[in-house]
């Protein structure tokens, strides 16, 4: 069990530091998991695995819907659910907590209401 927690906190460590060189690119990533907070975008080829967070979807406010595993926003009723296809750009990487902080971007001309947004 140990050696498992340890092979799981080095592959972390790993697509962290493979992260850092690619801060501030766009790719295109699979939403793998979707939580109240956020929800997690695993970029291939790499299998780098990271987070967009909740506050920094600046479009609307997204509720966690958990029957269905998805967030949805109250007005723009977009969603965000597990297998999903996002372009997402890479904001920051911690490599010694093992995080990689991701941001959303919206279609061109998809800003629904974006008049709080000036990002």
């Amino acid at each position: 069990r140990f050696a498992a927690e340890v092979e799981a906190d080095l592959l972390a460590m790993a697509q962290a530091r493979a992260a850092e060189p690619l801060v501030g690119q766009t790719l295109s990533g699979v939403i793998s998991g979707v939580q109240s907070y956020g929800f997690f975008v695993e970029i291939p080829p790499s299998q780098v695995e990271g987070l967009v967070h909740v506050s920094s979807l600046k479009d609307d406010w997204y509720e966690y819907r958990s029957r269905q595993n998805r967030l949805v926003g109250r007005k723009n009723r977009r969603t965000y659910m597990l297998g999903d296809q996002v372009d997402v750009q890479i904001q920051n990487v911690d490599a010694l907590r093992h995080q990689i902080d991701l941001a959303v971007l919206l279609p061109e001309g998809d800003e629904e209401s974006g008049e709080d947004g000036e990002d």
